[in-house]
């Protein structure tokens, strides 16, 4: 994941490679945002990492960078620790990356 700045808002840079598709993919933080209050709602017991804050003082890119990396990577996590949820999961991770 890399970062795009243009104007005065941030994109994030998603690199996707899956069978069928491989590409660049930009989001901004809002997103993200949205994609986390929807996990949030649709996997209420499983633990979700805090959301960075929109505001932060000292190394914004970097540290939102970081966090929804780990996102990523959760979600890989638990769709392969829970086999009856990874459809789900896989589904709101591809709607989440095709949607515009």
């Amino acid at each position: 994941m890399s970062t795009n700045k243009f104007w005065s808002s941030l994109e994030y840079v998603i690199e996707v490679k899956i069978p069928g598709f491989t590409g660049r993919i930009n989001k901004r933080y809002n997103d993200f945002l949205a994609f986390n209050e929807a996990l949030l709602t649709k996997f209420k017991n499983l633990e979700f990492p805090d959301f960075p804050s929109k505001f932060q003082l000292v190394n914004k890119k970097e540290t939102r960078k970081d966090k929804f990396s780990y996102l990523f990577h959760l979600i890989m996590h638990y769709a392969k620790t829970y086999p009856e949820l990874k459809d789900r999961f896989l589904g709101m991770l591809y709607t989440f990356l095709v949607a515009q």
